[in-house]
């Protein structure tokens, strides 16, 4: 119960104050006020943490006047500890206890509002790509810290199948992480059963090779996704802040350089084993990125190793084969995903719950952040983005200072086209006029970024 109670939650970090505050009394009224929240009795569930606060207040009360951390932050960070907990379970029961604190006088209303809005972009987050990262993380986390020595001895055998059959011959398949416990399956499948050795060592280490990027980047996978959603709102109410967007896009440029990092990590290894099944075609994986569900079949020959490296560029994308590469990882299937060919791991995601989230026309802001040259971000620095006209044709914004000068105007026009196989796809051409535009040339800043519609 304690590291439950506790989990992710800003309050731990007083506990380092004063040696022995992890205090049963401390930790029972933290475990009665989740009990009391999940029964409904939100009333008692505010009180129990307001006497958790106390009573771990009172037995240092000298260490914590020293920090000056005063009674009622504590009391605050409590609150918003057993809303976040409460939040994995059920998000309207955790509102609810943010509610009945308010009323208790425990915390304002506007700092259990950024609570729960908070809660609520982190549950948006894992959903824009259909995945919650954190479980994701942790599985893939387990798998690095309990069996490191095991994954350096895959990636380093003369054969790294048959050092892999030999580790788990006469072990209980319930004892290895999920996704070796995947990865052993898809070995013992009718498919690969009769498959040369060459396909059977490019997806052993393929498959630990995806591990543990997933692992090394979930937190700025994690730190993507909540920036995106931020803008979102934000584009929504017709005012958004650059350094979300230019925090949005370094997090996406830190992740590029991470998911190029193991293209060239496969490329090595498929020259150390000789394998061309974990070779990268590039242009091919970044194809398959962005392909379409009728565009699917046509990546049947994509070898291990593009597919791999396909599936991290996806994620970062937020696109289809993304969705479904989420998807799969999410279910602790790393070498099915590696091991069907792309049409089938999309049959298979959508039976487990693809998630299909449209894409937001602040994707288009991003595109064209993105574009900008490093030196012209810190020119954005504190700038604020408001909109000043709206139609279905046309969205305008204004580029402010922090002072509200105008640096520039920045237009979004609608555009609509057909597609390959006649679907309508629609758009925007992006056009910035005004003295920010003039800084930036001899650039052209008008650019099409298209979108499917």
């Amino acid at each position: 119960m304690r590291a439950t109670a506790f989990a992710g939650a800003s309050a731990t970090a007083l506990y380092s104050l004063y040696q022995g505050l992890y205090s049963e009394a401390v930790v029972s009224a933290v475990a009665s006020a989740i009990a009391f929240a999940e029964a409904g009795q939100f009333k008692e569930a505010a009180e129990c943490a307001k006497r958790a606060a106390e009573k771990l207040y009172e037995a240092a009360k000298e260490a914590f006047e020293k920090a000056k951390v005063a009674l009622q932050r504590l009391v605050e960070i409590f609150v918003e500890a057993i809303a976040r907990v409460l939040a994995w379970v059920d998000a309207h029961r955790a509102y609810l206890f943010l509610m009945a604190a308010v009323t208790a006088g425990l915390i304002a209303l506007n700092a259990a509002l950024d609570i729960y809005g908070w809660i609520e972009l982190e549950r948006l987050a894992y959903a824009a790509l259909g995945v919650s990262v954190v479980p994701l993380a942790d599985e893939y986390k387990k798998l690095r810290e309990q069996h490191s020595d095991v994954l350096e001895r895959l990636l380093s055998a003369g054969s790294p199948y048959e050092e892999f059959m030999n580790l788990v011959k006469d072990r209980d398949p319930e004892e290895l992480p999920r996704p070796l416990q995947n990865l052993r399956r898809a070995l013992a499948s009718r498919k690969l059963r009769k498959a040369p050795e060459e396909k059977k060592n490019a997806l052993v280490i393929a498959t630990v090779a995806l591990s543990r990027w997933l692992d090394e980047n979930a937190d700025l996978l994690r730190e993507m996704f909540l920036a995106f959603e931020e803008l979102r709102e934000a584009w929504q109410r017709g005012s958004i802040l650059c350094d979300g967007a230019i925090r949005f896009v370094k997090a996406r440029e830190e992740l590029l350089k991470a998911a190029n990092e193991l293209r060239e990590e496969l490329e090595s290894l498929s020259a150390k084993y000789g394998l061309r099944e974990l070779s990268v075609d590039g242009a091919e994986a970044r194809q398959l990125a962005e392909a379409t569900e009728h565009k699917l079949p046509d990546f049947s020959e994509a070898s291990i190793g593009t597919k791999a490296y396909a599936t991290v560029l996806g994620m970062i994308e937020g696109t289809l084969y993304g969705r479904i590469a989420a998807t799969l990882l999410e279910a602790q299937q790393p070498a099915d995903l590696l091991k069907w060919v792309p049409i089938t791991a999309y049959t298979e995601a959508w039976e487990i719950g693809l998630k299909d989230v449209p894409k937001h026309e602040v994707r288009y802001l991003i595109a064209f952040m993105a574009s900008l040259p490093p030196e012209m971000r810190d020119v954005l620095k504190g700038a604020v983005l408001v909109k000043s006209f709206e139609s279905s044709e046309r969205i305008v914004w204004e580029l402010k200072t922090a002072s509200g000068e105008t640096l520039a105007t920045l237009t979004f026009k609608r555009f609509e086209s057909q597609g390959e196989m006649g679907q309508k796809r629609t758009g925007w051409v992006v056009v910035l006029e005004g003295g920010l535009a003039e800084r930036l040339k001899p650039r052209l800043w008008e650019e099409e970024f298209e979108g499917r519609g």
